[in-house]
């Protein structure tokens, strides 16, 4: 799903136009990236909890110029979803 398509079902939900559905998106994106930021953590109730991690410097190999390479440190976006999300994605039916 692509966010135009998210942000349609959500004019369409909210009985608005795509250009309100748009903003509210925008602005509500804008807070989860404010709350990350600071916080470290952002849980949604029944959906799970986004959180960020560092990750330690490391060597690594690249075949391609065969040469080993030092990866520097970062941070890392992370998710966990809530055992309510685990359970009902046990009971979508999946279709080949």
């Amino acid at each position: 799903m692509t966010t135009n398509e998210l942000i349609t079902i959500l004019s369409e939900r909210l009985d608005c136009t795509q250009v309100e559905s748009k903003k509210t998106f925008d602005s509500t994106m804008e807070i989860f990236k404010e709350i990350i930021g600071k916080e470290n953590v952002f849980s949604l109730p029944k959906f799970g909890t986004f959180s960020t991690k560092k990750k330690n410097k490391r060597k690594s190999f690249n075949p391609k110029l065969n040469k080993h390479l030092e990866l520097p440190a970062k941070n890392v976006l992370t998710f966990k979803p809530s055992n309510f999300l685990k359970e009902q994605v046990k009971d979508w039916v999946v279709e080949k």
